[in-house]
């Protein structure tokens, strides 16, 4: 029997992805899409000469209209922004009681963090909370797990500055990998796993990251976009990356959090999902 998907929020860099690898699967009939949107944000460039149903969902309205919008779903996935994250909760609340439902992803893009790291991330309760309520609602939760976003790069994401041949790392992150993702594997790893039947993929995890170079590789890459001139490395020291973890007002946090783990080259990412062949880092960088 075919499942039924629901995509929320298709309009952001998340949800235009997921829905570029969903729409294939829908049309050759593996899947039923539904396209859930906010007021005011109906999806754009959709094709509905394919069939997907578009249904509009306000949630900060009555519960009872937002169970109405996820009616028939068994699997859903959230691309909200993250100012719009603690409005989750109001949808795992009309998923349990859904009859069907089996898995819910929700908008929780990031490397797998640990314990230590969430002191530093106050902007991370709302996510939690949809998690703590999922699990005393016993509403299925699939994770995907991502490493940076190669377009992060492009505001000096980790310290880079590829306009000025500049990488920050030390010596272990010199010789450490740290993750990195493309928006398209991302997309392509949500398409993958939301066209299996959704009770072989819920309670599990997934990763879908492209790129997994050290520090070095950051400086060979930097140093060939920029026709052999040396890439300047500016050693960060355990100061630097304090003062960073302290910057819980910014984004200064959680860059922090992620170098501390590429200083540390302790991530694990389970059930690893293969991106694309004939990719590479350079290139990736070289169209930021």
């Amino acid at each position: 029997m075919v499942h039924t998907v629901a995509l929320l929020a298709p309009n952001g860099n998340v949800g235009s992805a997921a829905l570029r690898h969903l729409l294939p699967t829908h049309k050759a009939a593996k899947l039923n899409l539904v396209v859930l949107h906010r007021p005011g944000s109906p999806p754009k460039d959709l094709d509905l000469g394919l069939g997907v149903e578009v249904r509009e969902i306000d949630l900060e309205g009555p519960i009872e209209n937002i169970q109405e919008a996820v009616r028939g779903v068994n699997a859903a996935i959230s691309a909200l922004p993250i100012s719009a994250i603690h409005l989750q909760i109001n949808l795992v609340r009309a998923l349990s009681k859904t009859p069907g439902f089996i898995t819910f992803i929700p908008a929780r893009f990031s490397i797998p963090l640990t314990d230590d790291d969430y002191p530093h991330l106050s902007f991370m309760e709302p996510f939690l909370e949809t998690e703590r309520i999922a699990k005393e609602l016993g509403v299925g939760i699939t994770h995907v797990w991502t490493g940076s976003f190669i377009m992060s790069f492009k505001f000096g994401w980790l310290g880079t500055n590829l306009q000025e041949n500049k990488i920050v790392a030390n010596a272990n992150q010199l010789k450490n990998w740290t993750p990195i993702t493309t928006m398209e594997h991302l997309g392509a790893a949500l398409g993958n796993l939301l066209a299996r039947d959704p009770a072989g993929i819920v309670g599990k995890s997934f990763s879908a990251v492209t790129f997994r170079p050290s520090g070095k590789e950051f400086v060979n890459t930097f140093t060939q976009l920029h026709d052999g001139q040396p890439t300047a490395v500016v050693d960060q020291t355990p100061e630097d990356l304090q003062l960073l973890l302290q910057d819980i007002k910014g984004s200064g946090a959680f860059m922090g959090v992620y170098m501390r783990h590429w200083d540390r080259g302790d991530l694990e990412f389970p059930g690893s999902i293969p991106a694309s062949d004939g990719i590479s880092l350079s290139h990736e960088f070289q169209n930021l």
